[in-house]
């Protein structure tokens, strides 16, 4: 299985348990759905890197998808809360940071950027692998590209657990 599969791999398990502990069961639909722009959606992207790749999760959905998910805060009104809480959504996806250390790669992850808006365009990225994932719910739909760029250069180590790394959740204070 090559390294984009496996990291497409984590990012679809990662979505599912997400909604999952947000009480949204969702379905990963293999077609990638329709991504219907026409009306109000809000979209979240987060980048990271490495040394040898690169990348971006796109995350769309409705307003009345992020107001429906239980996230133990008041349900988002405005559209700076809805951006706030897809950009908060995207960073705890970019979870494959943590499977990707067990290899060996080390990401920086930027700060998610959102925005909320009508008939938005999002181009194709301009080079590497990209996909789009469509998690359905009854609440409506949660959609999610992942792009990745790997130089020639990438190397997936064998999984080993970094010395001295935290557990997934762990907080570590300093």
């Amino acid at each position: 299985m090559g390294v984009y599969q496996q990291m497409q791999d984590r990012l679809v398990d990662a979505g599912c348990a997400l909604m999952k502990e947000l009480s949204a069961e969702v379905v990963e639909v293999c077609d990638g759905g329709s991504l219907d722009v026409s009306t109000e959606v809000v979209v979240a992207t987060i980048g990271y890197a490495a040394d040898t790749c690169r990348g971006a999760i796109v995350l769309v959905s409705s307003p009345s998808f992020l107001r429906a998910i239980d996230a133990g805060v008041p349900a988002p009104a405005s559209a700076h809360e809805l951006g706030d809480m897809q950009g908060e959504l995207s960073n705890m996806l970019l979870g494959l940071k943590m499977m990707m250390r067990k290899h060996g790669v080390t990401f920086v992850v930027a700060t998610p950027t959102s925005i909320v808006g009508l008939d938005l365009a999002l181009p194709p990225p301009s080079g590497g692998t990209s996909s789009w994932h469509r998690f359905a719910s009854a609440r409506g739909d949660l959609h999610v590209r992942f792009d990745a760029i790997f130089d020639v250069a990438f190397v997936l180590g064998a999984t080993s657990a970094p010395e001295g790394d935290a557990a997934e959740g762990e907080v570590l204070v300093f």
